[in-house]
Parts: C-alpha cells; structure tokens; sequence
C-alpha cells in the first residue's frame, strides 16, 4: 500500500492522537507442507501460484534431492507435473506415488510469516523482513510472462541459478537474465499482506481509516451572470465580438422595428434612498473581471486550467477465491450471494446461494454452495450428470470490504454483458480453451437457481435433480449473469 503523505504542522491542541503500533508477528513458525499421494483428496488451505486458479507450489524428492513443481485440482483430487532431467514426470508411476502440497493454515497472527511473490532479481531486497521459501537447493519459481504456453510453477537451482519448467512431457531450461521478472516466493515476516482485515477477527493489522467524505459539492468559479450588451452607432464598423444571432441564422424579417421605449416620466429620489443605487467608476488596475481581451493580445492573462486530480488510493483489482472442501465448515467470510438476496428457487432447494468454482478433467466449472448444518454443501453440473456432496476441493467467492476493492458486483442480463468491444460491466469468468465461464442465474418457469453459463458459446446449465439441464442460443439471452465494473480511477488489466 501507498505511504500516507505527511501532514502539515499543527498546534499540541489539534495535532490528531498518534496511531498505536502494531504488534509483531510471533515468531515465523515452519512451512507446512501436506503430504498427498497422487489422485489422493487436494489438501485444504493449499497455497496458489501468483494469479492462478487451479496452479498450486508443489514439492518432490528424487534420490533424496527436493524439486519444486506444480499441482492442481482435478474433481477434488490431486494431479501434478514436475521436471527431471528432460522430461516431465506427472504419472504416479513416475513419482513413486507421493508428493507434498504447500498450504498456509492460518495468518500472520498464528504462524508469523505471509507469503509475498516478489521478482527474481529483487530477492535480496529487504532481507530483515523477507525469508526465501526452500528446500535443499530448490526454490520455487513463477513464469509468469511465458509466451507461447500459460504460466508454469517450476523451480530454480540456488547453486546453479538454472530454472526448470515442465509441460507437455518435456522439461524446459532457462537460465541468465530471462528469470529476472519471473516470480519467487517469500515469507514475509513483517507485519500482514495488503489490505490483511485480520483487524475483523482481533488481528494486529490496523482497521483502515474510513474513506475521506465527499465534499459538498463547493461554490462554482465566479462566473458572469448578466446580458452583455456593448453600445455602438449604425454605420460604425460591424464589431468582431461573438453577437448572438436571432435563431442563430439569418432571419427573412420586417424591417424598421424598434422595440425600445419609455414612459415620458422623471422621478426625484434623495436621501437613504440613494445609499444602494448604483455609481460608475474609472478603474485604473488591471481590466475587469473575466476579461477576454489575451484572445487578441491584451494583458490580461488567459486563466489556468482546472487542477488536474490526483490518484485513487490502491486496491484490490482482482476476484478473491478461496479454498476449501466439500464438508467443511461453512466459512464465516463474506460470500457472493446468487443476486444478493435469497432465492426464489425450485423446490427442495436451498434459498440462499453462494458462487463456487470446481475442476473436472482441467474444466473449470462453476456451481452452488450452501450452508447445511453449518457445513459446506455444493453441487455442479458436467456431462449431464450432478455431482454432488463429496465433490473434494472447491474454490468460493468472496465479497471483500467496499473499502479493499477497486470494483463493485451486480448481476447483469446475459445481452447486456455478452457483448464486444468496449463495456462498463465484465462478467466475472474464468476462461479455458473451450469457453469462457460464469456464475449465472438461471429462471425456470419463474423460479431462480444458480448455475453456470458459457458466455462465448452461448450455452447455460444447472445441475439439480441428479441431471445437468442445458440452455442454448436465445433460451439463455433472460438469464442474469455475474459481473464486475471497475470503481471510478480504477481499471481491470
């Protein structure tokens, strides 16, 4: 986050109490590693790569030698990749069955330490606050900017300062100053992540000030108010100010009208009566208010532009998802709610909805959870089944603080945000190389339920009743789907 400026010097009297310090970290605990055998459930509170939604830091031995990798989530289980020698090693066969997942299970109150991505090349900034996250010689390592491919979490060699990346059966080499800005990983030991709200559960990150109020709109500049009117003879030559124009073209008109006129009479008034009335004077100093005569050379100055204005404070420009398994406790952080509101949903279904993302065979697939009995229940819909209950690992939305986010949530008509070009409002979605998915609310003879549409293909589905129900072409134009817009001063990458 941003310093705060400074503020002007004041009196003992209005100097504002100064902020208490906040309280350090415990010490930095051990990272915690989870140890999953392939195909195992994924772990819970498992650590992503920067950005990513289904890429996590992953860690195997060969020989008793640690290598870092990556895993994902594939319909609540776990499949991984790592490097070796040439190859990409990703069967069970291959990695003798068992590999660790990093998680992070709890906060910089509990265990110490957050984890902070910083570039390659700025590793040795801040060492009193920074500690590398390790293991052996291996570090993990973050391509962010690849081209041609998504984005790889591999390792690199603190020795050697040779990267490793594997994908598609082989294992990329990269060395010298192509890892500059690629992504390590840290353990920050100081303080909390931006925009922490830990302060919400009695945490030691400070509560944010409350936004600045907006200003009653002020006094407009001084503008005038009054006809101008300049005095001139007929037969003078015509003036080259800007005269106003009956109609504002020329007029087919009667000739010889004069509408000036008076009444024939003089009044007389003395005394107090005289106190308001109005007297003309020569001023010498300068020329008049809102004088134009710099248009033609004169001294009075041209005025200044308006100030420009200045920057929006930082915040968060990206959705926040996170992870937790079917069964859990239903989380206590602020969810994405199906519009916000309980449903007016079919029968046997639980009103209240809450946005949820689940991988299938590398799909992303969004659903619904809802709380039952105080645990985590979801459902999803794929290849015309409902997978339901024991569904594994699933990623929720979270609603952060209107204060943290640089946009705001609504639920638009699918006409209004499936559209090209330039638009206020983007459906919040995650793309794969079939389509591009949304949470969507889906009405079915006037009743709603929350779903997931295909906005590039123009396909919608609900699971429910132990089938996958599918919505295609115009049917799907009625349904509402999720989207974001970006704050004022702010914008989406």
């Amino acid at each position: 986050m941003a310093a705060a400026a400074s503020p002007r010097a004041a009196s003992p009297a209005q100097s504002p109490p100064a902020p208490a310090p906040q309280k350090p970290n415990p010490p930095a605990k051990e990272d915690t590693w989870a140890f999953q055998p392939i195909g195992s459930p994924f772990p819970d509170n498992p650590v992503k790569a920067l950005g990513q939604q289904n890429q996590y830091i992953a860690l195997w031995y060969k020989n008793g030698k640690p290598l870092h990798g990556r895993a994902w989530n594939n319909a609540g289980v776990v499949e991984c990749s790592f490097p070796y020698l040439n190859v990409e090693l990703s069967k069970s066969t291959d990695l003798a069955g068992q590999i660790q997942v990093l998680q992070y299970k709890g906060d910089h109150n509990t265990l110490g330490y957050w984890y902070e991505w910083i570039k390659y090349k700025d590793r040795f900034e801040k060492p009193e606050d920074r500690q590398w996250l390790r293991c052996g010689d291996s570090i993990p390592l973050f391509w962010k900017d690849r081209k041609g491919g998504p984005p790889l979490c591999g390792y690199v060699d603190n020795k050697t300062e040779v990267a490793k990346f594997s994908h598609d059966g082989v294992s990329e080499t990269i060395t010298g100053t192509a890892l500059s800005d690629m992504m390590m990983v840290v353990r920050n030991i100081k303080g909390g992540p931006p925009f922490c709200e830990c302060w919400k559960t009695g945490g030691s990150c400070p509560k944010p000030p409350p936004p600045p109020p907006v200003p009653p709109p002020g006094p407009p500049p001084p503008r005038v108010m009054t006809n101008e009117w300049i005095d001139i003879r007929a037969g003078d030559e015509f003036p080259k100010k800007e005269l106003v124009k009956a109609l504002g073209k020329p007029l087919d008109t009667l000739p010889g009208q004069n509408p000036d006129h008076h009444d024939g009479v003089s009044e007389t008034i003395t005394g107090a009566a005289l106190s308001d009335m109005m007297m003309v004077v020569r001023n010498i100093k300068g020329g008049p208010p809102f004088c134009e005569c710099w248009k033609t050379g004169g001294s009075c100055p041209k005025p200044p532009p308006p100030p420009p204005v200045g920057p929006p404070p930082p915040r968060v420009m990206t959705n926040e998802w996170i992870d937790i398994r079917a069964g859990d406790e239903f989380p206590k952080k602020d969810l994405v709610k199906a519009l916000g509101k309980s449903l007016d949903t079919l029968p046997g279904q639980n009103p209240d909805q809450y946005v949820a993302l689940w991988y299938q065979q590398g799909e992303p697939i969004m659903g619904r959870v809802w709380n039952e009995g105080g645990k985590v229940a979801a459902t999803f819909g794929w290849f015309n089944n409902e997978y339901k209950g024991n569904v594994g690992s699933i990623q929720l939305l979270v609603e952060l603080s209107d204060h943290i986010r640089g946009y705001d949530y609504e639920w638009k008509p699918f006409k209004e945000i499936a559209v090209f070009g330039e638009r206020e409002w983007h459906p919040v979605h995650v793309e794969f190389h079939k389509g591009d998915i949304s949470p969507c609310v889906i009405t079915i003879d006037g009743k709603q339920i929350l779903g997931k549409v295909d906005v590039r293909n123009e396909r919608a589905t609900v699971a429910y009743g132990g089938k996958e129900h599918i919505f295609t072409g115009p049917a799907v134009h009625p349904f509402v789907v999720l989207s974001r817009k970006a704050k004022k001063g702010y914008k989406f990458d």
